[in-house]
């Protein structure tokens, strides 16, 4: 049990309107997808498939990979570039890249998710995104 004032205090202008992890919230008048909602559709993909382990270094990069067998027995990975000034080159060979998730800033309130961008190098993560390869 904390003391409610022992918590450092913030400026009302630094807040969001809801300070808690939900995928949808209601601002003024509106339903607005939050940061969750995109990282929740991306990992959807995951959804009923058995993870299997990566064994991977992403050398000075925060990263993460997560890996599944689909039911044809092909994998997906996903590589989860966290750093915030750094890009991710990954050997690839055998994948396609299927799916994107890219925000302006790590701080930031929105995201996208979709196809790779046109013109992105193969295997290429960049800072504060998340890329999806299946297996070809």
């Amino acid at each position: 049990h904390r003391d409610l004032h022992s918590f450092p205090t913030r400026r009302s202008s630094d807040l969001h309107p809801h300070p808690y992890y939900t995928p949808i919230a209601r601002i003024g008048a509106s339903y607005v997808a939050q940061p969750l909602a995109y990282g929740m559709r991306f990992a959807s993909q995951f959804a009923g498939l058995r993870m299997i382990a990566i064994d991977w270094d992403p050398g000075p990069v925060n990263a993460t990979a997560y890996g599944a067998l689909t039911p044809d027995g092909r994998k997906i990975v996903a590589v989860i570039n966290k750093d915030s000034t750094r890009s991710l080159k990954v050997d690839v060979r055998g994948y396609a890249a299927e799916l994107s998730l890219a925000a302006s800033s790590l701080e930031s309130r929105s995201a996208e998710v979709g196809k790779p961008p046109a013109g992105q190098p193969m295997g290429l993560v960049p800072a504060g995104s998340a890329m999806l390869f299946r297996e070809l």
